[in-house]
């Protein structure tokens, strides 16, 4: 390519939940460093690596206030400055692209946009997303369910090809619960679905089949230990790395526990129904320092 794009300039996401202005900045720097100093064409962010699907089975009412559309390509969360969502987040994504152009000497000559990318484009500059360790995490221990679709779908992507999609990502993952013998009813990767369904002894299964994958240290090292994250205030003087879960009426808690007697790490889940949140918290604290203390 010479100095001169003839057509448009294509972002493609693929999947990274973080994408935002630096990191608009980062792929400008690397359009100019290649020689570019002007585009006769527009703009574009791309929308057909994943479905632009925004519901699940067993979502309620509230299910989009915790979670924004989750698109291949995102930018600042896929909210605006005020928290809100947004419909268009590959358009903004293409617009932070442009303007970080302009200030690098590129001219752009139309107006940015968005849709479905022509076949045999050609790759002018690239930027990575953090390691997926990071990613992690940044999505469990804020318990970010905006982040767990994205990821979802970028799982499905790997397991199945493109486009990636809400039942797709929970596909992939009830495929790998049944691959090591747990039996789970997956509709989303939030876990916001109230059709969701595995039991306790299911999922502590899960987490042992976890520690034997090349993945299960950083599962380990990205769930939150005592007073961090969904656990700030809690449980502050275990050491602990577990996931919480909260939905209306519902609560979890689950992960590894340091068993003292045992001088070891040992799996636990607890489920419960029909308490109050403090309530459910507290019992789960409970139940764990009971772990933690006397488990053999």
């Amino acid at each position: 390519l010479g100095p001169v794009i003839e057509g448009d300039l294509w972002v493609l996401g693929r999947g990274d939940p973080e994408v935002d202005r630096r990191t608009m900045r980062a792929l400008a720097r690397r359009v100019a460093r290649a020689g570019v100093r002007r585009v006769d064409g527009r703009i574009l962010g791309a929308t057909t690596y994943f479905l632009r699907d925004w519901d699940a089975t067993g979502w309620d009412d509230d299910a989009r206030r915790y979670v924004a559309l989750p698109t291949a390509l995102t930018f600042e969360g896929n909210v605006d400055r005020l928290g809100r969502k947004v419909p268009d987040p590959e358009v903004r994504a293409a617009a932070a692209l442009e303007r970080a152009l302009e200030r690098l000497g590129v001219a752009v000559r139309g107006r940015p946009g968005s849709g479905d990318p022509p076949a045999g484009l050609q790759v002018l500059a690239a930027v990575s997303s953090a390691p997926l360790r990071a990613l992690l995490a940044r999505m469990l221990r804020p318990s970010d369910n905006f982040a767990a679709e994205v990821l979802g779908k970028r799982l499905a992507v790997a397991v199945s090809g493109t486009p990636g999609s809400i039942p797709r990502a929970a596909a992939a993952i009830a495929g790998w619960a049944r691959g090591v013998g747990v039996e789970v009813q997956a509709y989303d990767a939030s876990g916001l679905s109230y059709a969701n369904r595995v039991t306790a002894e299911g999922i502590v299964r899960l987490l042992s089949a976890a520690e034997a994958e090349p993945w299960g240290r950083a599962l380990f090292e990205a769930l939150p230990t005592g007073g961090q994250g969904t656990l700030e205030h809690r449980l502050l003087t275990v050491r602990i790395r577990a996931k919480t879960g909260t939905l209306s009426g519902i609560s979890a808690l689950s992960g590894w526990v340091w068993l003292e007697r045992l001088g070891a790490w040992g799996e636990f889940s607890i489920l419960s129904q029909g308490m109050s949140k403090p309530v459910a918290s507290d019992l789960e604290d409970r139940i764990v320092r009971l772990l933690q203390n006397h488990a053999r």
